[in-house]
């Protein structure tokens, strides 16, 4: 969890690495899977069914 606000400098920081994701998405070199299935797949690693 954050202890406070972002600085600026952690706000760019997202941002980028936000921008990079969505680029490497775009151009296929990143597999996606639907939200519903990421969710369910996250619940079953740690024994429960999502938050």
């Amino acid at each position: 969890m954050v202890d406070g606000p972002l600085t600026e400098e952690e706000i760019n920081e997202l941002v980028a690495a936000y921008e990079e994701l969505i680029a490497q998405i775009k151009e296929g070199k990143m597999l996606t899977m639907p939200l519903q299935e990421e969710i369910k797949d996250k619940g079953s690693s740690r024994g429960e069914m999502g938050e």
